[in-house]
């Protein structure tokens, strides 16, 4: 009777050993096929050049802004020295 007991323990971890180990694979190749997915989305949802235009468009807007902050900046500090030298 305990033989027969520990022949069916036996089995069961064996069996849990097994569905565990098979519901861990099937999870692995479901996170694999999902990260390539991503990548393929990702890969067709913009292209290398696209970005890199896209960056370099704003690189252009960033630097026509900066200048124009700075000729805003070299005039007002022109206008205080001026207003400056009229009130001394």
């Amino acid at each position: 009777m305990i033989e027969a007991g520990v022949s069916a323990t036996i089995a069961l971890v064996t069996a849990l050993a097994v569905l565990h180990n098979r519901a861990h694979s099937k999870i692995t190749e479901l996170g694999k096929r999902v990260d390539e997915v991503s990548v393929v989305i990702a890969r067709d949802y913009i292209s290398r050049t696209e970005h890199a235009q896209n960056v370099g468009h704003a690189d252009e807007h960033l630097i026509r802004i900066e200048q124009k902050l700075d000729s805003f900046i070299q005039s007002r500090s022109a206008d205080h020295v001026h207003k400056r030298r009229w009130n001394d």
